[in-house]
């Protein structure tokens, strides 16, 4: 009988280690999602055009545009989750103004999600004279899985996307769900000072 009860009681624990053996197994990591949508696609992350030359079509450019003094200039951000099977959640997008007055203006965008690392892109503005940009309040439209402009998540403004940057929710793989944001800059109407003749001396 004792014996019985012994091999009963080992059967138990057996069964008990080989459960806890079973749920402590590791899980396979998560992949990140990835937003590399020149490298999967051949379309560059961040655009650029000139708003103001360019009228009511805007004429979109991979690398830089030129300016003049006053012009406003237009950014596309395009993005789109390539890997298969995962869900970009709480996607962001985020821009800094330039600081500073310069003939040549580099602007960047930075896009991540909580489950990728953060993806970079640049464009760059020629202008014709040394100027400042500054950000157009409420000129960041959104357009996801091909929809028309689209309110922001939450509330938000769309001023957001100089200082945390916008959140523009989950977005799940695939091409119909990808989307852009648009948004633009001012360029500043400083003119240079004229130099101060310096007087002829008198013989």
């Amino acid at each position: 009988m004792n014996n019985k009860i012994s091999k009963f009681i080992s059967v138990i624990l057996t069964a008990i280690v080989l459960s806890a053996g079973i749920f402590a197994m590791p899980t396979q990591a998560s992949a990140l999602v990835d937003f590399d949508s020149w490298k999967n696609e051949g379309i560059k992350i961040l655009q650029i055009a000139n708003s103001t030359k360019d009228g009511g079509t805007l004429n979109w450019k991979n690398s830089s545009v030129n300016a003049d003094a006053g012009d406003e200039i237009a950014f596309l951000v395009h993005y789109h989750n390539f890997t298969s099977g995962t869900i970009a959640t709480n996607t962001k997008i985020k821009t800094t103004v330039p600081p500073g007055s310069a003939s040549t203006q580099n602007i960047s965008i930075s896009l991540w999600s909580d489950n990728s690392t953060v993806f970079y892109d640049s464009v760059t503005a020629y202008i014709s004279s040394s100027q400042t940009l500054s950000f157009v309040s409420s000129s960041v439209y959104w357009y996801p899985k091909g929809q028309p402009v689209t309110a922001l998540p939450s509330g938000q403004s769309g001023n957001e996307i100089i200082f945390s940057g916008i959140n523009i929710g989950n977005v799940n793989y695939g091409d119909s769900e990808s989307g852009y944001v648009v948004f633009r800059f001012k360029i500043s109407s400083a003119v240079a000072p004229t130099p101060t003749p310096t007087p002829t001396p008198t013989p």
